[in-house]
């Protein structure tokens, strides 16, 4: 069931830059097919697939060294790839279940620690 190959490669690179330190981040996963079943049923397989991060973070200079607040503006699975999360036959209800990761999401996170 499991793929023959999966693999995930991520480049980060910090600037310094007003007044603070500016981050971006992308990563990327890639994953041959995969079977959710022992059956090997075309319908409980996900084809091979690539889904992709991208990430910009600010954090402004703290008197100690350390901030104590950041803001990250994201774009998660830029693809908008469909992707599988699970699938199954459902033999009682002669159907069949399926959950997907999200599609392309974006927004912005704000942290605090005190």
């Amino acid at each position: 069931q499991a793929p023959t190959f999966s693999g995930q490669l991520g480049l980060e690179h910090n600037w310094e830059a007003f007044n603070g330190t500016v981050t971006g981040r992308i990563q990327s996963k890639l994953q041959s097919s995969s079977n959710f079943s022992f059956y090997n049923f075309p319908d409980t397989r996900q084809g091979g697939y690539t889904m992709s991060d991208a990430f910009l973070s600010y954090a402004p200079a703290g008197e100690s060294g350390s901030a104590h607040w950041k803001v990250t503006a994201y774009v998660k699975n830029l693809e908008n790839s469909a992707v599988f999360s699970t699938a199954q036959e459902d033999t009682y209800a002669f159907a069949y279940t399926y959950q997907w990761f999200p599609p392309r999401t974006y927004g912005l996170r704000l942290e605090s620690s005190w």
